[in-house]
């Protein structure tokens, strides 16, 4: 189990950053992605695999004005 956004989650363990983007329906260009308060470079999300206990933000930008 990992904690996706402060919520368990089930579905990711050994999942890309890329495919839980995908299956979330995030935007990767739009959005940054830390795992255990380390922000993950962009080029690492077809590669990094979530593990089990990982703790998973998804941060995304919002313009306003």
């Amino acid at each position: 189990m990992i904690y996706l956004n402060g919520e368990k989650n089930n579905n990711y363990n050994n999942s890309t950053i890329s495919n839980m983007l995908k299956e979330e329906n995030y935007e990767s260009l739009k959005v940054v992605v830390e795992i255990n308060e380390e922000i993950i470079p962009r080029d690492g999300f077809d590669t990094y695999l979530i593990k089990d206990g990982d703790t998973v933000e998804v941060l995304s930008f919002v313009g306003g004005g």
